[in-house]
């Protein structure tokens, strides 16, 4: 981090690419979509994987993104694993839009030429640096850094269709190892 008032541009910081945490998304966009949600989210860069939980009217829901999977267009592979607590688990797969859940590696924000834009006071995590930049080279993408160097909230939007998102990360268990390969292993 920095100081805002400083006249020199700060390095971008590393940040924690395996972890898992509790998470809070609101995303809003043009087509009338406003959508909250909220779970557990893993995140691997060893796995090049994302993986989220979250329940809804009774159903079990597991997204794992395959960042290995990506087309030339940005759109990532996503399985989408539903289960009632009383039926066998299916899946579904499609396409999404990059970044929903990006995995990343500790130089993340240094890689993607990140700028360090100050800092703020977020409601939650009390004072964040800010850190901007295009997510794979075109999606506008800020990244926000407590004190303590952990990463606690991104925000993206895209202009192609007038999406804007925020998450928020509670509960970040940090690993100095890689995340097990079998929390992206898929039942079907």
């Amino acid at each position: 981090g920095g100081d805002s008032s400083s006249s020199e541009m700060p390095e971008p910081p590393t940040i924690t690419d395996e972890f898992s945490a509790n998470f809070i998304q609101q995303k809003w966009g043009n087509q009338s979509t406003s959508q909250n949600t909220s779970g557990v989210v893993y995140i691997s860069a060893s796995n090049n994987k994302a993986r989220i939980d979250t329940s809804y009217n009774g159903i079990i829901r597991a997204s794992v993104f395959d960042f290995t999977n990506i087309t030339s267009e940005g759109f990532m592979n996503k399985t989408l694993i539903l289960q009632n607590l009383r039926d066998t688990p299916r899946c579904e797969y499609s396409y999404v839009p990059v970044p929903a859940h990006p995995p990343m590696d500790e130089a993340m924000l240094k890689d993607n030429g990140a700028v360090f834009a100050g800092w703020t006071q977020d409601d939650i995590y009390g004072r964040v640096e800010t850190w901007n930049f295009l997510y794979y080279s075109s999606i506008p993408t800020s990244f926000f850094i407590d004190e303590q160097k952990q990463f606690v909230r991104y925000d993206f939007w895209v202009p192609q269709n007038g999406t804007f998102a925020t998450t928020r990360f509670y509960n970040i268990q940090s690993q100095n190892d890689a995340l097990p390969g079998e929390l992206f292993d898929l039942p079907c």
